[in-house]
């Protein structure tokens, strides 16, 4: 199911629902739905099909600098190194580094793998 709901036009949330292990997968787009927002949603899809342990990908404004946030349901070194390797590799193939700057974050879910 994909909705797109458009607010004032500044603010355009997608969410995606998709049943894995019943957990709700949600993309969101803050600003106008431009090149980095494309490009997030091709490391949603990628993040979403090669790892079950991201439970959500949004972009952020992080004091850190941070703008894009992964959420994973376990945070292991190995784990945290894969996914940075195919964020990174995506990134790269659209020219953005620099430009896109991910962090992962582990939220504590009852389901949690």
């Amino acid at each position: 199911m994909l909705e797109l709901i458009e607010y004032y036009n500044i603010v355009l949330i997608l969410t995606v629902v998709v049943l894995v292990r019943f957990l709700s997968l949600r993309v969101r787009l803050h600003g106008e739905y431009g090149r980095t927002e494309k490009i997030v949603l091709k490391i949603a899809d990628v993040l979403f099909e090669e790892f079950p342990e991201v439970i959500g990908v949004e972009s952020v404004d992080s004091w850190d600098g941070a703008n894009l946030r992964v959420i994973v349901s376990r945070d292991d070194p190995d784990l945290i190194d894969r996914l940075m390797e195919s964020i990174y590799r995506i990134i790269d193939e659209h020219g953005e580094l620099g430009n896109i700057i991910p962090e992962i974050v582990r939220v504590e879910t009852k389901d949690a793998v």
